[in-house]
C-alpha cells in the first residue's frame, strides 16, 4: 500500500513509553485526495478488515503499528493501511532534584544561586539536554521564553522557594521537574 508517515510523538514522562496520538492526523495521508471516503482506525488487522473496535480519535499507545481502514462511502469497498505510531523518549532526568543550600554569609536574608551548578546533576549523564529554569511550574511546562530565569548563574532568592527546570531533548521531548532554595 501507499507509504504512510508514522505519527510521532512524546511520552508523558521518563520511562512511561506511553504517548498520546491524535489518528485523526494521519486521515489526509490515508485518504491521499480519494472522494467520498472516510478513515477508522484499529488495533489489528482482522479488526480493520472487519471494521470492529474503532479506537477513539485520542488514542494513548506505546510505539506500535495499528491499521487504518480506508472506506468508500457507495460501495462499502476498503483498503486497510498500517500506520506506525512511535513514542519518542522524555528526558529521564535526575528524579527526584536535591535540595541547594547555601549560607547566608552576609546576613541579609538574601542570597546569589548559581542554578546552572545544577545542571550535571539534573542532566543525569544525558547527552544533548537543554536545561531552562522558572519560578512557577505553569511557565516550565509552557516554556516561553519570555518568563525563564534569564540569568540562571546569579538568581537571587530568600530561599525556601521552588525551582523549577524545563528539561528538552533533541526530538523536543519534555520532562519538567523542580527543586528547593535553601538558606
Amino acid at each position: 500500500g501507499p507509504d504512510i508517515t508514522p505519527l510521532v510523538s512524546c511520552e508523558e514522562g521518563p520511562n512511561i513509553g506511553e504517548a498520546e496520538f491524535t489518528l485523526t492526523d494521519a486521515d489526509t495521508d490515508i485518504i491521499a485526495g480519494q472522494p467520498d471516503t472516510f478513515v477508522t482506525y484499529h488495533e489489528t488487522e482482522a479488526q480493520a478488515e472487519a471494521g470492529t473496535n474503532v479506537l477513539p480519535g485520542t488514542y494513548v499507545s506505546s510505539t506500535q503499528t495499528i491499521y487504518a481502514r480506508l472506506e468508500e462511502n457507495t460501495l462499502g469497498c476498503y483498503d486497510v493501511i498500517a500506520l506506525d505510531l512511535i513514542v519518542n523518549a522524555a528526558p529521564a532526568i535526575a528524579e527526584p532534584i536535591a535540595p541547594y543550600p547555601l549560607c547566608d554569609n552576609n546576613q541579609d536574608g538574601e542570597e546569589p544561586f548559581d542554578l546552572t551548578s545544577k545542571n550535571t546533576e539534573i542532566e543525569h549523564g544525558l547527552p544533548n539536554i537543554t536545561l531552562t529554569y522558572y519560578i512557577t511550574q505553569a511557565d516550565a511546562d509552557l516554556g516561553d521564553p519570555a518568563t525563564e530565569i534569564p540569568t540562571p548563574n546569579a538568581y537571587t532568592s530568600a530561599g525556601a522557594e521552588t525551582i523549577w527546570v524545563r528539561a528538552v531533548n533533541l526530538d523536543g521531548c519534555v520532562t519538567v521537574s523542580s527543586f528547593e532554595l535553601v538558606i
